[in-house]
């Protein structure tokens, strides 16, 4: 049949039916090309192959080993499209004796975006309270090829005993170590890849081991056989030192009756001392008894109660009660959760509350809190909150109202609180402002302006001189709206002016100030001569000062005048009387 329909097409120079379903799957790096013959294809029809580089001057290249492919193979491209970074595209065409099919040409493909990312080899161990994980990439050339694209691995952590569970976003290593888990407990562990480029990533499958050796069923079973012992030994002692001195009054009864010469003395001196050792047993028990149930009340530590996960404002804010019967030194450490990792915030802190908000958290994550208690070497199992999502669960705080009031106007200058992830109006697209305005005295009659979207808000009609307050609330797309800022209140004026009279005496003060300073840079000089004008010398003695000088004195030839001086006698008065005569010569 398929050889008359061949000579059939021969005779009437059709060719061959192209090629459908052409697609290129890549997994880590490892592309094939895969396609479907056309309807009525003989089964002797052979497929080419060829694939398109454009650095390569667009010139189309048979691919090795695909030149003559049968119908349901597939075709290998990983060596054909081996830059990682460039686009590609294959077509395959039938042909058979002189009849070929027409081009059947693929879409454009990038092996690094359009590969699958599987997860390398993983194995894990325990390390006491931690998992140790191990990454072995020797094995696979192309994995190896990859490790520079990985950005990041997605590892999550599930504890088989309860199902719980985290995960972790953790940069690529090939050790990697998971801490803060319970030791002695079997935890599951899947990893996938997250890389640079838009990928699509496969989980591996869930690798399991226990932190530490666990407690084996053996052990279990003796440790219950030796509470089991010292049960039936506490029953024995209790029974004896009930039926004690009865028991020891028939014993030494028994032995007088048995051994001659014993005396009611000896008999009564026995019996208080048998009496004295049932007391002493039951002290000795009862000391045993309550420092071992000290003992194992004090080694477990009891998980913290009512724990709960807040937001103010976008913050996330973590609070619990401290465990049942907790002791004086008890210690707490917390995790923040979302759906792609989990950090430790708080670590050995004795306060009952915790700021989350410190681990770089989005509006728009999902979180939950976890706490757990630690007294010594003991801790106790985490606890966890419930979810929050910040941007639809936060409480809103009330935003900053200011009040600005004319005569019969009063305007609202209302800001937005501030938040501890970006702001508001970048958190929410649609933010509008509830008003509520009222006469002071006369809430019942308050008026409202809803739903603006203006943070200035003019309120009309007032009446002059009296006090109005003013409350606004916030509503966005959170179910919840923000608290009601408090009541700010603000007085009308007195006096009707009408504002464009202020706006023009304004005008022309500024105009007539700008006027004066150019008029006094322009005429400066004229200004400060009438304002300081010189003093007028007279005419002979600016011609003195202006004249020339007629003859210079050399400074160097001065000498000084001869002085002439005669000798002088003084007498005194006085000596003369007395008949003396003094003289003196100067």
């Amino acid at each position: 049949m398929w050889m008359i329909l061949l000579h059939l097409q021969l005779a009437a120079g059709v060719s061959l039916p192209a090629p459908t379903n052409l697609s290129i799957t890549s997994f880590n790096m490892e592309h094939t090309l895969s396609f479907l013959p056309g309807p009525l294809t003989p089964p002797s029809c052979r497929f080419a192959v060829e694939t398109l580089h454009p650095r390569r001057k667009r010139l189309w290249t048979p691919v090795a080993g695909c030149s003559r492919l049968k119908a349901g193979r597939t075709c290998n491209l990983t060596r054909a499209f081996e830059d990682p970074f460039d686009q590609y595209q294959a077509r395959v065409r039938g042909f058979v004796s002189n009849l070929t099919s027409r081009w059947t040409v693929s879409k454009w493909f990038q092996p690094l975006t359009d590969t699958v990312l599987g997860p390398p080899d993983v194995s894990v161990s325990g390390c006491g309270n931690c998992l140790l994980l191990q990454f072995n990439t020797s094995s696979d050339w192309r994995l190896r090829k990859m490790i520079g694209f990985y950005r990041e691995l997605v590892v999550v952590v599930r504890r088989s005993r309860d199902g719980a569970q985290f995960s972790l976003n953790l940069r690529y290593q090939d050790n990697m170590v998971v801490t803060y888990l319970q030791p002695g407990v079997e935890y599951c562990v899947t990893v996938s890849m997250k890389s640079f480029f838009k990928s699509t990533s496969v989980a591996s499958e869930p690798h399991c081991a226990f932190t530490s050796r666990p407690q084996h069923a053996t052990t279990l079973y003796v440790a219950c056989a030796l509470v089991g012992a010292f049960c039936s030994l506490v029953l024995f002692l209790v029974g004896r030192v009930v039926c004690g001195s009865r028991l020891s009054s028939t014993l030494l009864k028994t032995l007088k009756s048995l051994v001659p010469g014993n005396t009611d003395a000896a008999f009564h001196k026995n019996r208080k001392f048998a009496e004295k050792m049932s007391a002493t047993v039951s002290v000795l028990i009862g000391t045993l008894w309550a420092l071992c149930g000290s003992t194992v009340v004090s080694a477990a530590v009891n998980r913290p109660a009512n724990v709960t996960l807040t937001s103010n404002n976008m913050d996330l804010v973590l609070r619990w009660e401290p465990p049942e019967g907790a002791a004086a030194g008890v210690l707490y450490t917390t995790r923040l959760s979302s759906n792609i990792r989990s950090t430790i915030v708080c670590v050995n802190i004795s306060s009952t509350r915790c700021d989350l908000s410190r681990a770089n958290i989005s509006a728009y994550g999902s979180y939950s809190g976890w706490v757990k208690a630690a007294l010594g070497e003991e801790s106790s199992d985490w606890v966890n909150s419930s979810r929050v999502t910040p941007d639809t669960d936060t409480i809103i705080g009330p935003p900053n109202v200011t009040l600005l009031s004319t005569s019969t106007t009063m305007e609202v200058i209302i800001r937005d609180p501030k938040l501890a992830v970006s702001t508001l109006k970048g958190v929410y697209s649609v933010v509008v402002y509830n008003v509520t305005y009222w006469r002071d005295g006369h809430m019942d009659k308050a008026r409202s302006i809803n739903s603006t979207q203006h943070d200035r808000v003019v309120l009309f009609d007032l009446e002059v001189s009296t006090k109005y307050c003013v409350q606004v609330q916030i509503r966005t797309r959170n179910p919840r709206p923000s608290e009601m800022s408090r009541p700010v209140c603000e007085s009308t004026s007195d006096k009707d002016v009408a504002p464009w009279v202020e706006a023009v005496v304004t005008f022309f003060v500024l105009a007539g100030a700008v006027v004066l300073a150019v008029l006094a840079v322009v005429y400066h000089s004229h200004i400060s001569n009438f304002l300081c004008p010189g003093d007028a010398l007279p005419l002979h003695l600016k011609e003195y000062l202006l004249a020339p000088p007629t003859s210079v004195v050399p400074v160097w030839n001065y000498s000084p005048p001869n002085e002439v001086f005669h000798q002088v006698s003084i007498l005194s008065l006085d000596a003369a009387v007395k008949g003396g005569v003094e003289q003196s010569q100067v």
